[in-house]
């Protein structure tokens, strides 16, 4: 799910599947990637993970959206990393078939390369995503947290008809499914009936063409909004319900790895990280005095 490193030859890929890293040369990847009839300029999919066979997309910021709510964070540099990785594709001519010039002209591509300013300002020590050694605790009474605890996980349901070739993330979706509920604690008295794998709906403006529409949970990316965000540590990404319970449950410090579902109850391939808070289920973590 996360790219660490762009060279003049290669970028380093950190698999969210499995967590191997892999080096992936510039001229095995492409931008474009078709749905349906046409092809989507803003995406490049990265080759299957050796390790265990995953395919991931990397999503290129639209132009509309708007500035990310927490400038230096992981997700805000990553951002960037993957507007330069898109740029430079483009730039060597690394486009998928529909998009490449037929007469001699380019068909225009939107890019977002890195200025100088912005290099200097948050890559100074080259395009790569420095990974804290450790990630200091969060003050008390400064997040607010959803207790919970596991029951247990019932047999994973079968797949719905009119889906004859399920895809790996239907296969995960259905295999995460577990039952959640509160744990009474001081911050929170109300019972919550989350889990990994149901759906939920977005209420945010900041990802594009998204507000109103359900999306269905995958893991939680823990401090996924602060500065010290460390995507390579054990309980960054976390689509465990056991594991997420024992670590105190979802913050307002949190993101989400979700994704749309199409009318037909499947997901799209393409994955989003919108804030917790910014998902109906937790929305009442913008105001915790109202708990």
């Amino acid at each position: 799910m996360a790219i660490h490193e762009v060279t003049t030859e290669d970028v380093l890929q950190r698999c969210a599947r499995c967590g191997s890293s892999n080096r992936l040369s510039l001229d095995t990847l492409e931008v474009g990637v078709a749905r349906r009839e046409d092809v989507d300029d803003g995406l490049v999919q990265l080759p299957p993970c050796p390790a265990c066979r995953s395919t991931e997309f990397l999503i290129r910021a639209a132009e509309s959206e708007p500035a990310h709510p927490a400038p230096g964070s992981f997700g805000h540099l990553h951002r960037l990393l993957v507007g330069h990785l898109h740029a430079e594709l483009v730039q060597r001519g690394r486009l998928h078939t529909v998009l490449k010039p037929k007469g001699g002209g380019a068909r225009k591509v939107a890019v977002h390369p890195l200025s100088q300013e912005t290099r200097e300002r948050w890559f100074p020590q080259g395009l790569r995503l420095a990974v804290p050694l450790r990630r200091a605790a969060p003050r008390p009474g400064k997040v607010q947290s959803i207790g919970i605890h596991c029951q247990q996980t019932p047999p994973a349901p079968a797949m719905p008809r009119g889906v004859p070739n399920p895809s790996l993330l239907d296969l995960i979706c259905l295999e995460d499914r577990a039952c959640m509920s509160s744990r009474a604690t001081p911050l929170r008295a109300r019972e919550t009936h989350m889990l990994i794998g149901t759906d939920t709906t977005y209420l945010s403006n900041e990802i594009p063409g998204l507000r109103g529409q359900k999306v269905r949970i995958f893991a939680v990316l823990r401090g996924g909004l602060r500065p010290d965000a460390n995507p390579d540590a054990d309980d960054y990404y976390v689509n465990d319900d056991e594991k997420l319970a024992r670590l105190g449950g979802v913050t307002a410090e949190d993101c989400i790895d979700a994704a749309p579902i199409h009318p037909d109850g499947t997901t799209s391939f393409v994955h989003v990280d919108p804030r917790a808070v910014d998902l109906e289920c937790f929305a009442h973590l913008r105001n915790p005095s109202a708990q």
